[in-house]
């Protein structure tokens, strides 16, 4: 894996500019998502996603863009918990740009900018998404690692110094 650096990755708060794009690759993050029993599409071919318009209209929510030499390559939905919890509660990297260091870096980056509780969850069988996370976890959090499997998902909650 090659490691990115700071002159070729950036994160960026998504403006509204951003939206139909972001919207674009959240259908591609669906779509692999189905594999794992994550939904189907509707007659269009679209796959829903009630509270895509709230990352733009809602506190507590924030949509980011992941940049790499100015091109958008990824995005991640965070949200607030209330008052004490982060949840990274969508994070999509285009295959293109996957084992790049891309995906580690912006995790990082994002669990940075909100210090505290986090939580993460993916599918368990999803096997690149369970290694990149159990890294970057490891990583990050200070102290102990709650991971509990439910329902299929793996939930992982940590502090963020």
């Amino acid at each position: 894996m090659t490691e990115v650096n700071e002159f070729q990755f950036g994160i960026e708060v998504a403006d509204v500019a951003r939206r139909e794009l972001i919207d674009r690759m959240l259908q591609g993050c669906l779509r692999e998502f189905s594999a794992f029993g994550g939904g189907t599409p509707d007659a269009q071919g679209r796959f829903d996603y009630p509270y895509f318009d709230a990352y733009w209209q809602e506190e507590g929510r924030s949509p980011f863009v992941f940049l790499r030499e100015g091109n958008e390559i990824g995005f991640a939905f965070v949200r607030r918990l209330g008052e004490v919890e982060v949840e990274m509660a969508e994070f999509y990297v285009m295959p293109r740009f996957r084992r790049t260091g891309v995906a580690q870096g912006a995790a990082k980056k994002l669990f940075h900018r909100f210090p505290g509780r986090w939580i993460v969850r993916h599918h368990e069988a999803n096997e690149p998404a369970r290694a990149l996370w159990a890294k970057v976890i490891d990583e990050v959090a200070e102290g102990h690692v709650d991971r509990v499997v439910s329902e299929g998902e793996l939930h992982a909650r940590f502090f963020v110094p």
